[in-house]
């Protein structure tokens, strides 16, 4: 499967993004030997004569170019129909934006410009150097106040044994190593014209701040090569304790000043919590976490204190709290619906959609939901804009837990799923079901963090319903064969396996755990989906979940599906009376 080359979005071109959009034609023509140096000369003095004419497909994506004078044309390449854009970088991990182009010309820019990379062949260069980094959004270009580029450092993200072993002796990066772990590599660190000081503060300050230590092969211009290792986290490690130290002296603590403590440490908190999901070996991190933790506990129980005094939302959550009453009532409704499983061997069954393409299914089919059927969505319900609020990664880390996991990460984050893909359909069920959790979060979240959703069964609800909304298109669509939705979702997750025996667990609370939901989940999730329900009951219960959170009242979950099946049993008992 091959992702196309990024179309250019913004016509006409600047000079930087006409850069970006000829390197990148150059490198995939792959004919010629020019140096970075000798491609730059050509293009930059092209670009600001005019001279330059780039061809489009119909989808805008370029496929050739020309360097012309007095209508004699000097140069002249296009992409080669023997080159292949997944050779340079994975299909199914590109995290390209508008600016792709321009990243490109500047990163193109800044080689040229510099001592040590200017004899560098471009074409192999920029493919298996550049590409990579900026198609994973491995890089940071600095610029000046007239947003001329000066600086730009590129890094990998390594496994735990691929950053051990380069550490030992110097090895090329391939392609699967840009984005196969945590820890860090820093690949490039370019400034022709100097500020390389100015680019390290910003960088430990902003940027790698949680890694206890980089690796960079230390290359001078005669060819010159070291080993280095930059160490961050003593620094940042006396940064926090000073700053948590000041805080806990504080003798007075205004509300607003809790509330911006308690959301500043927690983000902290955070960051190091996610770093250690996706890095579970990381032992500097996990003390430099415990340590955090700990010292932060004093001035974070203060705010949560005075917080809670003056949150009116609490005191309303604490009588939402899931009565087990109720949910065994709710797990009785199900003792009649079964999933006969198959093993549909859907390991197997690769579907041609970029992960990408899953969450825009996603929000479209949620935004159905919200607005009650096929009518255009109106503003409030839009999920389109979600995707700058949520950042998927589709890795398959080696290191991490053993599980995809959503994370809410605060407002000034977005918040992390962790959902590896492939493109089998048992990986893209499991987008939709973590996704399905970010829309919910984000939802909750847009008046308070506070009324983010925690009872695991309406979570795992709305997640199941995800699950199911994208197999019904799939059904829909012949990309999979089978007629039940719910029986497809069922094969494709460990969870779901002993269904029954799961369902009545719920009668010992003492054996409930959080996987007891997921069979209650699934079932809800069908009957939600089902034809029992309209279109206008759809929107209202899930658009009062999204909003209420927390708040809304689980007695009200419960009758919503009561009032269902009371619903379906007088249908039949007037359809009976109807025969007789």
């Amino acid at each position: 499967m091959l992702v196309s080359i990024p179309p250019v979005l913004n016509e006409p071109l600047s000079y930087q993004r006409t850069l970006g959009v000829c390197a990148l034609i150059f490198t995939l023509d792959g004919s010629s030997d020019y140096s970075l140096g000798k491609l730059y000369e050509i293009l930059s003095r092209a670009t600001e004569k005019d001279e330059v004419e780039i061809t489009y497909s119909n989808e805008g994506r370029p496929q050739s170019f020309k360097v012309f004078t007095d209508s004699v044309v000097l140069e002249h390449f296009e992409v080669s129909p023997s080159s292949n854009w997944s050779k340079l970088v994975s299909p199914l991990s590109v995290h390209i934006d508008n600016d792709f182009y321009r990243a490109l010309g500047n990163f193109f820019e800044l080689m040229a410009c510099s001592d040590l990379h200017h004899n560098y062949l471009a074409a192999e260069y920029i493919s298996t150097c550049v590409i990579p980094p900026v198609c994973n959004a491995y890089f940071h270009i600095f610029y000046d106040s007239n947003d001329f580029p000066f600086g730009v450092v590129s890094w990998a993200r390594l496994s735990e044994k691929r950053h051990n072993a380069i550490s030992n002796e110097f090895q090329q990066l391939e392609q699967a190593d840009w984005c196969s772990g945590e820890r860090l590599f820093v690949f490039d660190m370019i400034a022709p014209w100097g500020g390389v000081s100015q680019m390290c503060k910003y960088l430990l300050n902003e940027v790698f701040l949680l890694d206890s230590v980089a690796l960079a092969d230390r290359v001078k211009v005669g060819g010159n090569e070291r080993k280095a290792a930059f160490r961050g986290s003593n620094f940042q490690k006396r940064k926090m304790l000073r700053k948590i130290e000041k805080l806990n002296s504080m003798s007075e603590l205004s509300l607003h000043q809790a509330r911006e403590i308690h959301s500043d440490l927690s983000d902290i908190l955070r960051k190091y919590e996610l770093r250690l999901l996706l890095d579970r070996n990381d032992t500097q991190t996990r003390e430099m976490y415990s340590l955090m933790a700990t010292q932060s506990e004093q001035v974070m129980s203060r705010c949560s204190s005075l917080l809670s005094s003056h949150a009116q939302i609490l005191s309303k959550h604490q009588q939402q709290s899931i009565d087990m009453n109720l949910l065994l009532g709710l797990s009785r409704l199900a003792k009649d619906y079964s999933v006969d499983y198959v093993d549909y061997e859907l390991e197997q069954v690769f579907l041609p959609f970029s992960y990408f393409e899953v969450i825009d299914m996603m929000n479209d089919a949620w935004t159905k939901i919200l607005v009650g059927g096929d009518q255009p969505s109106s503003n409030s319900f839009d999920l389109s804009s979600l995707n700058k609020r949520v950042y998927v990664d589709p890795r398959a880390l080696s290191d991490s837990i053993d599980r995809p996991f959503c994370k809410y990460m605060g407002r000034k984050q977005p918040i992390y799923v962790y959902s590896p893909y492939n493109a089998s359909v048992p990986t893209a069920l499991t987008l939709a079901h973590e996704y399905s959790h970010a829309i919910h979060f984000e939802l909750n979240s847009l008046e308070s963090d506070e009324l983010i959703e925690d009872r695991p069964i309406i979570k795992e609800f709305l997640a199941l319903t995800g699950e199911l909304l994208l197999t019904q298109y799939l059904i829909e669509n012949n990309y999979v064969k089978g007629s039940r939705a719910d029986s497809i979702v069922e094969s494709c997750s460990k969870y779901l396996s002993d269904y029954k025996e799961q369902l009545a667990q719920y009668a010992d609370a003492r054996k409930v755990s959080y996987s007891t939901n997921y069979p209650l989940a699934l079932y809800l999730a069908n009957v939600f989906l089902s034809d029992k329900v309209t279109n206008e009951q759809r929107r209202v219960f899930v658009s009062s979940l999204f909003k209420e959170g927390k708040n809304y009242d689980f007695n009200q979950f419960v009758n919503f599906f009561l009032n269902i099946e009371r619903e379906l049993k007088r249908a039949h008992q007037f359809e009976s009376q109807c025969v007789v």
